[in-house]
């Protein structure tokens, strides 16, 4: 098995993640891995390449499982830390294992090993695996492609399939001339949009919801309501986003509460994007981890993919419920909006709809009460923001700290 290769092929998977990602933001960085993997000389040495890097890339799973179930009272932050490092070593080995089982070996020509990329790629990319398809090197497309949309994303494709083949060298030689074209057109022209004038996302501090007691609900809702308050004072404003859960279950009581300040802003011409999870009357206890559209316009968008364990729990007596791929763009003020909720911000696959019509503008709701200080928050903003400049978008985040 070589362990010095072994060695040197995981270092530089991790090296990889961390040039790419946070602390790094050269996702140009990640063409390297298919090559790398190309070189490997055995199975063994393509899986440390691809471990090194999903284990780096996601190296904040522990210590966020042992706050995230501690902070619910799930479990002890002991054994959340156990059950996180438990899914950190599992996740890495299952988003490796399609590229192992698609590994050219040196006697596997050129146009076999562009399939075998994109068999890999595929598998990463889409569910069931795409569930937790993070770090994916598909985000090279917006570091090359910036505003190309669903052809950037072809083109990204290609590229890495391009870096994984041997084509020989002078048909190499004109593939990359091409892509160098191409990539230097791309950033000629792109556009670095702006956010609409009268739209606002809320950044907030509140920390972790508590909702086993009355009083620490009541808080909460007077501190949204009040921040809120303030933003929609501002006569030119349109549109505020408030974060992802921001005020925990919605049900009749709380909608009594939010009458007033619903009622006036839709007076006023103004909307705000409150998140809140809503229950179905379903046995077991189903919820919809959601934004509600409240004041002049009025919606609900559910998110596509709650988060694994923490919130999707599938057969479980308490869990999410996965939103409708088919949702529509949110029309607010004449301007078509898509969102990703949270944990989507990490996937590919729940926006395919941006890729073939881009929205007007991006909206991202976040609830990072447990991991806003960890490398996890950053490269979660990183991906989203990749998917906002593949289509060209301008990125409205809104977070809770």
């Amino acid at each position: 098995m070589q362990p010095p290769r072994l060695i040197s092929y995981s270092l530089a998977g991790a090296i990889i993640a961390l040039l790419a990602w946070f602390p790094g933001h050269w996702l140009a960085s990640l063409a390297l891995l298919p090559s790398l993997w190309r070189k490997a000389q055995t199975h063994w040495q393509a899986a440390a390449l691809w471990i090194g890097y999903y284990l780096t890339g996601a190296r904040d799973i522990p210590i966020m499982c042992a706050r995230f179930f501690s902070g619910h009272n799930e479990l002890s932050a002991s054994l959340g830390y156990l059950l996180g490092v438990i899914f950190w070593l599992t996740q890495a080995t299952l988003l490796s294992i399609p590229w192992i089982l698609f590994y050219p070996t040196a006697q596997t020509s050129a146009s076999k090993t562009l399939i075998l990329t994109f068999s890999a790629l595929f598998f990463t990319l889409l569910p069931p695996l795409g569930i937790i398809g993070w770090l994916s090197p598909l985000h090279i497309s917006s570091a090359l492609y910036p505003a190309w949309g669903g052809l950037g994303l072809l083109l990204g494709i290609g590229t890495l399939c391009l870096m994984a083949a041997n084509l020989g060298r002078n048909k190499t030689l004109w593939l990359i001339l091409c892509a160098v074209c191409m990539v230097l057109s791309a950033h000629k022209n792109e556009i670095h949009p702006t956010i609409p004038t009268g739209w606002q996302a809320l950044n907030l501090q509140f920390g972790r919801l508590d909702q086993n007691t009355l009083a620490a609900l009541f808080k909460r809702t007077d501190q949204v309501q009040n921040t809120l308050s303030q933003a929609l004072a501002q006569r030119a404003t349109k549109i505020v986003v408030l974060p992802e859960g921001i005020i925990g279950l919605w049900h009749p009581a709380l909608a009594w509460v939010w009458q007033e300040q619903i009622r006036q802003a839709a007076c006023q011409g103004q909307t705000f994007l409150l998140g809140a999870d809503i229950l179905k009357p379903e046995m077991p206890l189903r919820y919809t981890n959601s934004v509600l559209a409240l004041g002049h316009h009025s919606a609900q968008l559910d998110s596509r993919m709650p988060m694994p364990v923490g919130l999707w729990r599938p057969g479980a007596r308490i869990s999410a419920l996965t939103g409708k791929l088919t949702q529509p763009y949110l029309k607010l003020n004449g301007l078509q909006a898509a969102f990703s909720i949270c944990y989507e911000d990490f996937l590919w696959w729940p926006h395919w709809r941006i890729l073939f019509s881009p929205p007007d503008i991006l909206i991202s709701f976040s609830n990072q009460w447990f991991n806003s200080d960890l490398a996890a928050a950053q490269i979660q903003q990183q991906s989203i923001q990749s998917l906002a400049r593949l289509v060209g978008a301008p990125l409205l985040r809104s977070t809770n700290r």
